[in-house]
């Protein structure tokens, strides 16, 4: 497991130096439409549409982020709300309770953290997820994310080191964050969806191709 994530991560890079001007002009422009925050997940609705394409074919366009970006508009504002609401109710639990002592405390804040680290590792499933997905359905992606985390917990836990690392990489040269980053995430992510599905049989990936 350890070994395919590194692969993935590794796999995501590769595709991403294939089309450096795609995928940095895709970052800028969705660095602007995340702004509000809450559409975030919009922009990584097309930046996912771009990074399949990245995958799959012999060339992607930017035409692609924009595709996807219209595509997952919905999927990405109840998302952005999902996410928000959930990250807001874990933040609220794990600091109410953070300078308290006992065994039940501890397990409540790991059982919070994990709850994060899951959810954080189901949005990177979720729209490379969907573009596997014939007709993509946003509560059946959301299915098919939370089970390739769950039945992959180690691999999604490397996964979700590395695009940490690369996110703490990224803060402290500030400038990645405008060029590269979130395509860069996305590529990983798309990287790694392709690897779970390729590793085993997908009937437990509804509406999903190999």
């Amino acid at each position: 497991m350890i070994v395919s994530a590194g692969r993935s991560l590794w796999r995501g890079i590769s595709v991403f130096e294939r089309f450096p001007g795609a995928f940095v002009i895709a970052n800028i422009i969705a660095g602007v439409i995340s702004l509000p925050i809450i559409t975030a997940p919009i922009a990584w609705g097309g930046l996912s549409r771009l990074a399949h394409a990245a995958h799959q074919g012999p060339t992607c366009h930017l035409d692609d982020f924009w595709s996807g970006c219209r595509d997952y508009w919905l999927h990405g504002l109840l998302v952005g709300v999902l996410t928000a609401g959930l990250m807001f109710m874990l933040y609220a639990n794990y600091s109410t309770y953070v300078l308290q002592s006992g065994a039940l405390f501890v397990l409540l804040r790991a059982v919070w953290f994990t709850a994060a680290i899951t959810w954080l590792s189901t949005l990177l499933y979720l729209f490379p997820l969907l573009e596997r997905m014939e007709q993509p359905k946003l509560t059946i992606g959301l299915r098919n994310a939370l089970t390739m985390t769950l039945k992959n917990p180690f691999f999604s836990l490397v996964v979700v080191i590395g695009v940490a690392l690369l996110c703490v990489l990224s803060s402290l040269l500030i400038m990645p964050w405008a060029l590269i980053t979130f395509a860069l995430i996305a590529s990983i992510a798309t990287a790694a969806v392709q690897n779970r599905l390729g590793a085993y049989t997908t009937k437990d990936i509804q509406g999903a191709t190999a």
